[in-house]
């Protein structure tokens, strides 16, 4: 897992920080990360199994840069493991679809942090992007 996030963050991340600058950037993946761990912590109030999830990673970064990129560059395209070719519009649907369904197969509440990612990503305001 840490190695695909470190991959995500490389290739989205820089391909982000030269178009919207370091600080826009960074502005963004607190916001996002912060929201995802308020989601966290309130969903382990509620339930008790939201705590004890085994995994530990970036996914909800992951997906928050993936579709900040799919946005920015809506007509570009991405190879995922030369099977599927996807446009920027598309993969933006492609990302919060792949998170809701491992989200109904496993818990919603362990998934909380990357559900509340990938929306926020989604309609994260694009004037707060704009330079």
């Amino acid at each position: 897992g840490i190695i695909l996030t470190c991959a995500s963050i490389y290739k989205f991340g820089g391909e982000l920080a030269p178009r919207w600058g370091d600080r826009r950037l960074r502005r963004f993946a607190i916001q996002i990360v912060l929201a995802g761990g308020v989601a966290a912590a309130i969903c382990g109030l509620i339930s008790e199994h939201a705590w004890h999830s085994s995994r530990v990673g970036g996914w909800a970064i992951s997906d928050a840069l993936v579709i900040a990129w799919a946005r920015q560059y809506p007509r570009a395209t991405l190879q995922l493991y030369g099977l599927l070719t996807l446009s920027g519009r598309q993969l933006v649907g492609f990302t919060i679809g792949v998170t809701v369904l491992y989200a109904i197969a496993t818990s919603p509440f362990v998934m909380a942090p990357e559900l509340v990612a990938c929306l926020g990503a989604a309609y994260y305001p694009r004037a707060w992007l704009a330079r």
